[in-house]
């Protein structure tokens, strides 16, 4: 390879990269390919790059976000306002595995607010409109003064009884900062018998495990659509961004999770966000690890 060239563009010109492309993932967006974007007023369609063809979309030119080009060390990125979201058009049941007994995995790529104390509520994504009394999942940033709450991150698998998850993790103040790209993940295995094994929440380095709740998930259908950019029913849209998103309807295994989180940070240029320890902290994924 000639001096100069990054692991990241050896790996992709020698076709030996890794990417989500080689999991059977359930849901992966991916704002720096645009051929999966269409713009009419801002963003009406996002497609899904699984293979699944689950693809969120927003009719509404208003409240279409917006494609920012090189919004994140050269790529673009879906920027939201407050106002925006995207919608999944497909039956409640198709992504009931979110909150149900099966466990799933969520990875992203995103930025929560577009100033460094925000004094607000955002949403990556989620379908219970950010009610324990709905059924449901959600991820949301939470930096409310009326809430006591200071840069957290919360995430939360309802089962439709309010005050009565399946599973809540929520970070310490100060683990998520606002205005700041984040690689996020959360496994959810609602079913284990372990309270604190029912939820992994990562931000960049740090892994918090503090769910207590032991209710039994459910197999009823979520309360709402899923969206991206809000928690279900146009409730608590997101100000910031987002880059990717990969989620899987499984709990990823410890080597999965390297891979998707090496991935991304080598994508985005975010290799920060991993521990000096990370098996993809000096080269990407390649095909075969």
């Amino acid at each position: 390879m000639p001096r100069g060239v990054s692991p990241l563009d050896e790996a992709r010109l020698q076709g030996r990269l890794w990417t989500p492309g080689q999991l059977r993932s359930a849901l992966w967006l991916d704002a720096a390919d645009l051929s999966t974007i269409s713009v009419t007023t801002g963003v009406s369609t996002w497609r899904d790059k699984s293979g699944n063809q689950r693809n969120f979309s927003q009719p509404t030119g208003g409240t279409q976000p917006t494609l920012t080009p090189n919004g994140l060390n050269g790529r673009p990125v879906l920027s939201f306002n407050g106002s925006q979201y995207l919608t999944s058009p497909a039956a409640a049941s198709t992504w009931k595995f979110l909150h149900d007994a099966n466990g799933s995995s969520v990875f992203a790529v995103w930025k929560a607010g577009n100033s460094s104390d925000p004094n607000a509520i955002y949403t990556l994504l989620g379908n219970n409109a950010g009610v324990s009394g709905n059924t449901g999942f959600y991820i949301v940033y939470d930096d409310r003064v009326s809430s006591s709450r200071n840069d957290r991150v919360l995430t939360q698998v309802s089962r439709g009884v309010s005050g009565n998850s399946a599973v809540q993790v929520q970070t310490v103040d100060g683990a998520h900062p606002a205005n700041v790209p984040t690689i996020i993940s959360f496994i959810s295995d609602p079913n284990n018998g372990t309270a604190a094994n029912r939820g992994f929440l990562r931000i960049n380095r740090t892994l918090t495990q503090t769910n207590v709740d032991t209710s039994a998930p459910v197999a009823t259908d979520a309360s709402f659509a899923l969206q991206i950019g809000a928690c279900g029913n146009n409730v608590l849209p997101l100000t910031g961004y987002i880059a990717e998103i990969v989620v899987l309807a499984s709990i990823a295994s410890a080597r999965v999770q390297q891979q998707i989180k090496g991935y991304l940070a080598w994508r985005w240029a975010l290799r920060e966000a991993l521990t000096a320890g990370h098996p993809f902290a000096n080269r990407p994924p390649l095909i075969g690890d």
